[in-house]
């Protein structure tokens, strides 16, 4: 029986990786047949220094993990104070990174690559989305609704892709880092979405339960009152 559990629990996850991959390299796979090489090098530079920020930000949200889990079926106000603190802490280093990205990029590269600024500049705000969904999932997760979070990966995984070859074809280099962030907003509004409606359920169910129980109350007392 716990093997069946875990494995009901646990292939959703299994398969929201698989689907993910080509999302997540497609964009690279289409630029690359622009044969733009200079922006190309600024695009994958600029990813390169926003990925640095994200593992940062992954780093302080892997030790907070393990209480996003205790307390989303324990404490919601921790909860929120926990979101609160990581997702302040990642938006304040992303203001502070824009406003000094164009030093920080020349410096590490001899200022040979500065015009890899204005993409690692929107990469960094896909990373706090990206933050989020993490965030979201581990919720989802401790309240055991896998298979929705494959639901909302499949959903935005079609929607993504379409996006992607529409903004790349229309707007090149600046459209393809421009509709990452926009895939991963998509991503963390659909999981509030399906997260409110779960909730609603859950409440709509529990007040079912709680007439009756009331009703089975009031009737099992006036029976014996008889």
């Amino acid at each position: 029986k716990i093997i069946k559990e875990a494995f009901k629990l646990g292939y959703p996850l299994i398969l929201i990786t698989l689907i993910s991959i080509p999302i997540t390299n497609l964009d690279k796979i289409i630029l690359e047949r622009i044969n733009d090489v200079v922006n190309f090098s600024y695009y994958t530079i600029g990813m390169q220094f926003s990925g640095y920020l994200m593992v940062m930000y992954s780093s302080i949200y892997q030790s907070f993990e393990p209480d996003i889990y205790k307390y989303a079926n324990t404490d919601k106000r921790k909860l929120a104070y926990l979101a609160l603190f990581i997702f302040g802490f990642a938006i304040i280093v992303n203001l502070l990174f824009t406003v000094l990205s164009k030093h920080i990029i020349g410096f590490l590269t001899s200022y040979r690559y500065t015009g890899a600024t204005k993409y690692a500049n929107i990469f960094i705000w896909s990373n706090l989305f990206t933050l989020i969904t993490y965030f979201l999932s581990a919720v989802f997760v401790a309240k055991g609704k896998t298979l929705s979070l494959l639901g909302r990966q499949i959903i935005i995984s079609v929607c993504g892709l379409a996006l992607l070859f529409y903004s790349i074809n229309r707007w090149g280099f600046i459209g393809a880092a421009t509709t990452k962030v926009v895939i991963n907003f998509l991503d963390c509004l659909l999981m509030l979405i399906v997260g409110y409606i779960l909730l609603k359920k859950h409440r709509a169910s529990f007040i079912t339960k709680q007439i009756n129980d009331s009703y089975i109350g009031n009737v099992t007392s006036n029976n014996v009152l008889d």
